[in-house]
């Protein structure tokens, strides 16, 4: 026997009155932390703020001194390199494929820009974890 199909309207209405049980999302409980941070005391945002941010900026300090150990390594050894005429650079290529990357960044600007204004209206909505969040950062920063 099949199941009749129940029209969302329904289905809506009866997850709203507990009567059937929503399906689980696995970030729901992010979002529903998120949300109940923001009508926590200004003390507790700081501190959620200041722990992401220290853990961000200890991450962010490691991961960028490496990362530029090696690429500004790898740029003095190409110079070098091409300086002694080992490799030849062929600049047009590198024009050429500085403006592909160029158009591809510009068609990828409508993705970016809803993300940058819903990041600015959760900072301006919950002043003290961006403040608490930038503490933390430079805290994180310079302990790695």
């Amino acid at each position: 026997m099949k199941t009749p199909k129940v029209p969302s309207e329904v289905r809506d209405i009866a997850e709203k009155l507990s009567i059937v049980k929503k399906k689980e999302d696995p970030n729901e409980w992010i979002l529903k932390y998120i949300r109940d941070l923001s009508h926590a005391s200004p003390t507790k945002q700081c501190c959620v703020g200041a722990t992401a941010g220290a853990i961000n900026g200890y991450v962010f300090g490691r991961v960028g001194k490496n990362a530029a150990m090696i690429l500004g390594g790898s740029f003095l050894m190409l110079q070098v390199a091409t300086h002694m005429g080992y490799v030849k650079v062929n600049w047009r290529a590198v024009e050429k494929d500085i403006d592909q990357m160029k158009k591809e960044m510009n068609r990828h600007e409508g993705v970016v820009r809803p993300l940058v204004q819903d990041v600015c209206q959760f900072l301006k909505e919950n002043v003290y974890v961006g403040g608490g969040f930038l503490g933390g950062f430079l805290v994180g920063l310079a302990i790695a």
